[in-house]
């Protein structure tokens, strides 16, 4: 019933060192975890970021992309085609004029291509710039954009073309109202402007003699214009325009520049958080802000994922709600992570105004991007600018300054007078010099800590293993004993009735 004390040292020995084990495999933990923030190879992060650290880490791969040309174009008048005018004259024959001429301008507006033919018109000297955004993917100057950026011959016709639709409706318009008094409908003249639109993009000719490419990175220069001081860009590969695959691959030259990382399209649904990241004209080249500084600042907007709508060619576009104007075209879409995962490229236009539809704006996805670096073996890559600029972002977010100026100073070295880079020093040195610096521990010490309470731990161990018992599987047996005396008790048990009733 009762245990000697001997017994039960040995019960008490023979009982596993749980609590040894678990003590040796925390402290075995702590060391490793102290050991990898050591070597800062702790895995990356995966919870969404906040706004501010990705327009932070993003804005330097963020690049301006400027189309320079120099050319002719050559805008056309027009006549019926034979089927207009055999059209005509039977309207003519079976009715008056003014019923003709109306139903003729109806089938116009279904029909412009068949019933009008195009009138050369003499060429016309054209030159400037068409801009637009992009982004580094490799260290060594590759970068992505959309097609029509980079592919102005479409886009210069966007503008003639529209001024001589909306000016030829209007002349029909008065012609109608005074030769046979009558009005077009607003629907009627809508449709008319969107056919002779459609006409003038299919016939207006662009020729272009030379075309260069300009990458802006936001390096601001007093008294020289965004471009002049841009750097001189190869086309590597181009898709097609909107409905095509809208992308192209640009390379500058460069060492240890910035970029950014590409995510998956594929794992996107309605709801999802999405930034861009781009120069729209708009705020970029607003008259009311200082031009030279604003010029080189890319302006981030946030949306949702709306909607995947299909395109020719079986893949799908990102609808979005996310602000996209002129000039942010080929700028990134990036996810909740910061990754990119599409361009920026068109929005929707109201067909009864020809204004742009608020809201509803388009991304090519970075799937199809990937094509497109993958045919001109191009390996998306991240480069020492990257890793350290993000590593001294995050110091200077957690106020540890003097880290992060440190880590701004050899990123600085990496590449000179990079704007962003600056800033970070300069707000720096303004927190340290106001005392706001938060220390931190070196991983040294860290890693020295923790040694330490690894070696006092193995000396508690083993001083502890010493003192115990050995376990049940090996334990020594106890000494014979010299004698078969009945082992006294500690206490004598007191009388029964029985006893007590013999001894009376």
């Amino acid at each position: 019933m009762f245990q000697s004390k001997q017994n039960r040292r040995r019960h008490h020995g023979a009982s596993p060192p749980a609590w040894r084990q678990a003590h040796g495999l925390a402290l075995l933990s702590l060391l490793g975890m102290l050991v990898l923030g050591w070597m800062d190879v702790l895995p990356a992060r995966a919870a969404p970021d906040n706004p501010e650290r990705i327009s932070d880490i993003a804005r330097p791969a963020t690049v301006m992309v400027e189309t320079v040309y120099d050319g002719t174009i050559s805008i056309p008048t027009f006549n019926l085609t034979q089927m207009g005018t055999s059209q005509l004259n039977a309207l003519l024959a079976s009715g008056t004029p003014a019923a003709a001429w109306l139903q003729m301008y109806q089938s116009i507006a279904n029909d412009p291509l068949d019933l009008l033919q195009p009138v050369a018109g003499e060429p016309s000297h054209i030159s400037g710039g068409a801009m637009g955004s992009g982004f580094l993917v490799t260290p060594d100057g590759y970068l992505v954009t959309n097609a029509h950026v980079v592919k102005v011959e479409e886009s210069l016709k966007e503008t003639p073309a529209a001024q001589n639709a909306a000016r030829v409706t209007q002349n029909i318009v008065n012609y109608y109202q005074t030769t046979y008094g009558g009005t077009l409908s607003s629907d009627l003249q809508t449709q008319l402007t969107s056919a002779f639109y459609k006409f003038y993009q299919q016939n207006i000719a662009v020729n272009l003699d030379s075309t260069q490419y300009y990458v802006g990175m936001g390096a601001s220069v007093p008294g020289l214009a965004v471009m002049q001081k841009g750097f001189p860009s190869t086309m590597v590969s181009v898709g097609d325009i909107i409905p095509g695959k809208d992308v192209a691959v640009l390379k500058m030259e460069g060492s240890n520049l910035p970029t950014m990382p590409l995510g998956d399209d594929t794992t996107l649904v309605s709801g999802d958080q999405i930034y861009v990241l781009g120069y729209p004209a708009a705020a970029t080249f607003q008259p009311l802000v200082a031009q030279q500084e604003s010029a080189t600042i890319p302006t981030l907007t946030a949306g949702l994922v709306s909607a995947m709508r299909p395109m020719p060619g079986g893949w799908n576009a990102i609808q979005t709600d996310a602000a996209i104007t002129h000039g942010n075209s080929g700028g990134p879409a990036l996810d909740a992570q910061g990754r990119v995962i599409g361009l920026a490229t068109f929005g929707s236009i109201d067909p009864s105004t020809g204004q742009p539809v608020a809201g509803i704006n388009f991304i090519v996805p970075v799937s199809i991007v990937k094509e497109f670096l993958n045919q001109s073996n191009i390996t998306p890559r991240e480069g020492m600018f990257t890793q350290l600029f993000t590593k001294g972002v995050d110091l200077y977010n957690a106020q540890h300054y003097k880290a992060a100026l440190d880590t701004f100073t050899v990123v600085n070295n990496l590449l000179p007078g990079n704007p962003y880079v600056q800033q970070f020093i300069t707000n720096s040195q303004v927190n340290i010099a106001q005392g706001l610096d938060q220390p931190i521990i070196s991983p040294l010490w860290y890693a020295a800590i923790g040694l330490v309470i690894l070696g006092a731990a193995c000396m508690l161990y083993l001083w502890r293993r010493q003192r115990a018992p050995t376990g049940p599987g090996l334990r020594l047996l106890p000494q014979t004993p010299t004698s078969l005396e009945e082992p006294k008790h500690d206490e004598e048990q007191p009388p029964d009735d029985e006893t007590k009733r013999k001894s009376a």
